[in-house]
């Protein structure tokens, strides 16, 4: 903004040295009434750049400069010499003003026609928006406000530049962050159409299919995961995904080997590991073949989801763990996942206790829980959703316990 300034005073200066002499009739015959003159102008353009200090809309170090330019061009014009008179016809004169007046309001036009005031726009809004959400800013009315003029921007700039992905996938991430996978999948389905060889964009397309199913892996999802997997082979969601839908159709060992390929890629304790190693336990049990030996002793297999009516952020925590019914506490057993991990079957096992000889096979009867908790803490607070299963016998069921967390009855 400074600089639009700034060129708008120089350029009102040097419209001012051609317009004064024909809208005031100067007459400069000799040497000192041009002098004059110029000393004129001068003394306006200083006074423009202070009124423009005092506005705040310009640097006090950038009008020190503005002036200096302007002292060296009233030196540069004095130093020329040289006696003349200007004198215009009264159709010159209306010529010149004409045209001065012309030439920017056709630049403007030009501009207007041909430039990129609305990526320029878009991009002012984009920081703007990235600044508020950095600093926390809950002025939720202003934030929607500013949206709706973003996606406004960007979906004139989808429609004006057909053949680039980069605006249907912003309008995709907007829509990702309202929760609306629908919308934010169609978007992301035409700037995949118009980037197919970019594997982590049909990754995340894969991944927004899956929400927008309420968490079931569709044969879309599926077809989506393998096109990403058949350019970017080590993508760790689209073989999540992958082995998602493989496990749901019964091809557990394709479930097991992209899971042990997304496994291989993680740390030993990233929040996500445990998952796909309970996930590629359960299907090489499908698949008949014995437990590893960390996982000798009691095992209880546990299938988590969510209600297809609950919206939740991705990275929402996920608490899946089993207690004591006579004895509750500190759990016996529990894996931590994620809402995008969901739906998952998990394992619970002595191995994944908190405490030595506190696990499942210290216990009769177990009760297993899915906590879908607000403030990522284990510990229970305000706002935490749960899904609570009776009694069990520990070991005594063959089938996976089933819980489903669901948003509170009346919301």
């Amino acid at each position: 903004m400074t600089l639009w300034i700034a060129l708008g005073l120089l350029a009102s200066a040097a419209a001012a040295c051609v317009l004064w002499p024909l809208l005031f009739g100067v007459e400069v015959g000799a040497e000192g009434g041009r002098l004059a003159a110029l000393r004129a102008l001068h003394q306006e353009r200083r006074r423009q750049l202070r009124e423009a200090v005092e506005r705040g809309e310009l640097a006090a170090a950038e009008a020190a400069e503005l002036e200096a330019e302007s002292e060296r061009q009233l030196l540069a014009e004095a130093g020329s010499g040289g006696e003349g008179v200007v004198r215009t016809t009264s159709w010159g004169r209306r010529g010149l003003i004409a045209t001065a007046c012309a030439v920017p309001l056709l630049a403007a036009a030009l501009y207007g026609a041909l430039g990129a005031w609305r990526e320029v726009e878009a991009a002012r809004l984009l920081v703007q928006r990235a600044e508020w959400a950095a600093r926390g800013a809950e002025d939720a009315p202003a934030l929607a406000r500013l949206d709706r003029r973003l996606q406004a921007l960007l979906a004139e700039l989808a429609a004006a530049h057909p053949r680039d992905p980069t605006y249907p996938l912003l309008l995709g991430k907007l829509a990702a962050e309202r929760k609306d996978w629908r919308a934010a999948a169609e978007h992301y389905r035409r700037a995949a159409a118009l980037a197919p060889q970019d594997g982590e964009l049909l990754a995340e397309y894969a991944q927004l299919l899956f929400f927008a199913a309420g968490g079931r892996p569709t044969p879309e999802v599926a077809a989506a995961a393998e096109r990403a997997l058949s350019i970017a082979p080590d993508n760790r969601t689209a073989l999540g995904l992958a082995g998602i839908a493989a496990f749901e159709r019964g091809d557990y060992a394709a479930a097991a080997r992209h899971w042990e390929a997304a496994l291989a890629q993680l740390p030993a304790d990233h929040p996500a590991a445990e998952a796909l190693r309970a996930g590629v336990a359960a299907a090489r049990e499908r698949l008949g073949e014995a437990p590893a030996a960390d996982g000798a002793g009691a095992r209880l297999r546990v299938r988590v989801a969510l209600a297809d009516s609950l919206r939740v952020p991705p990275d929402s925590t996920v608490f899946v763990f089993a207690r004591s019914p006579e004895a509750p506490g500190m759990p016996l057993a529990v894996v931590r996942l994620t809402a995008a991990d969901l739906p998952a079957e998990v394992t619970l096992s002595d191995a994944m206790a908190l405490a030595p000889g506190r696990d499942l096979s210290s216990a009769r009867r177990v009760q297993v829980v899915a906590r879908l908790s607000r403030s990522g803490r284990a510990e229970r607070s305000e706002g935490d959703l749960e899904a609570v299963s009776p009694p069990l016998d520990v070991g005594g069921a063959e089938q996976p316990v089933e819980l489903v967390i669901a948003p509170p009855l009346g919301s």
